[in-house]
């Protein structure tokens, strides 16, 4: 939040919003903060308001008489929605309409993981897909697509090509698959390492045995995928290195 950033808090329990509020403004960036204690006003700022970060509780009073928040609204308005929910399977019921879901008692951590999300979230990266693999190039894109993230994916058959793309243009992080011809994912991750290029590489393989992971930070990738990887898994993989990525682009 390098500029002003106007957030929303819409909880009842002034407790918690303002344990948001100290959170938000404890990070360190400029944030213009906006309260609500009901359903029927959140949805009036969401609607009225440039908001791009929001945490809502969604068992608040008003958005349990049927003025549920519209997840158009955030793809429309740009907008980052954390849900406050009371426990694991209401928030688990909630994933697909907010970006992330949290269960009370809300943790300073778990709001400043919610603060990184979103900074990966609002900025767009490039995804490079080295596989000669075309159905699993066609997996992965599908996969990508469903985290809700700005992603610019192109791809690529040859370990060699991977390698000379990742010199010549931008790339954030680039899946690397075994059975890349001329030149295979770990000479590729090695030459990226030995060129110093600030590229992120996520080995990939077959298979997610205990074998193949353990290379994978052996030899200092940055991740690991395997082929049918569930959705979770992937996401936290993905979170995790674009995390560091941001962090390193902050310094």
């Amino acid at each position: 939040m390098s500029s002003t950033t106007r957030v929303l808090i819409a909880d009842a329990s002034r407790q918690i919003r303002d344990f948001l509020r100290d959170a938000v403004t404890g990070h360190g960036d400029h944030a213009e903060i906006i309260e609500a204690v009901n359903g029927v006003e959140a949805i009036d700022i969401l609607n009225e308001r440039d908001v791009e970060l929001a945490f809502v509780d969604v068992e608040m009073p008003g958005l349990a008489k049927g003025n549920a928040i519209d997840r158009t609204h955030f793809y429309r308005k740009k907008s980052f929605l954390v849900l406050l929910c009371a426990d694991e399977g209401t928030a688990d019921s909630h994933n697909d309409l907010a970006n992330l879901a949290l269960t009370k008692p809300i943790h300073r951590n778990a709001i400043l993981t919610a603060i990184r999300n979103w900074k990966i979230w609002r900025e767009t990266y490039s995804v490079l897909l080295a596989t000669p693999d075309p159905r699993w190039r066609e997996e992965m894109r599908e996969e990508l697509r469903k985290l809700d993230l700005n992603l610019i994916v192109t791809e690529e058959v040859d370990g060699a090509e991977a390698l000379l793309r990742c010199r010549q243009t931008h790339v954030d992080i680039v899946f690397a698959d075994r059975g890349l011809p001329t030149m295979g994912s770990e000479e590729v991750l090695q030459m990226i390492r030995r060129q110093r290029l600030p590229v992120k590489v996520i080995l990939t393989g077959p298979d997610g045995s205990t074998e193949s992971v353990a290379r994978a930070k052996k030899l200092r990738a940055d991740g690991y995928a395997y082929r049918g990887i569930p959705l979770e898994e992937m996401s936290r993989t993905v979170l995790r290195t674009l995390g560091v990525k941001a962090i390193e682009n902050m310094k």
